[in-house]
């Protein structure tokens, strides 16, 4: 179903996949990732789902664990965001991504 919405805000808004994939490389194990790399991967994510989606592009292809890795790579980069709605005070969620992930999301996110 369609809907008939026109969104447009006058503010133009960059986004430097360069910095995303540098982001994506810079995943090593067992070293905690930072709130700005969570962030960078999570906006990174969501932009080019968003454009895959627009284009009707596929998506989520892989076997059923693939996509399992993937939603639990995803959740764990929302919670990294550390976002003041949902992270209770004084906490802080830096994640530490399995090698499965990490190899997952490089596929995934490269081949959007």
């Amino acid at each position: 179903m369609r809907l008939s919405l026109q969104v447009s805000d006058e503010a133009t808004v960059f986004f430097d996949i360069d910095a995303m994939l540098r982001a994506l490389a810079g995943l090593r194990d067992g070293r905690a990732s930072s709130i700005s790399t969570c962030k960078q991967l999570l906006d990174g994510w969501n932009l080019l789902e968003d454009l895959a989606r627009s284009l009707d592009l596929a998506m989520n292809e892989g076997s059923a664990r693939d996509k399992q890795v993937q939603s639990k790579a995803y959740q764990k980069l929302f919670w990294g965001n550390n976002l003041p709605a949902v992270t209770p005070e004084g906490k802080t969620y830096l994640p530490l991504f399995l090698a499965s992930e990490r190899r997952l999301m490089r596929r995934y996110l490269r081949g959007l």
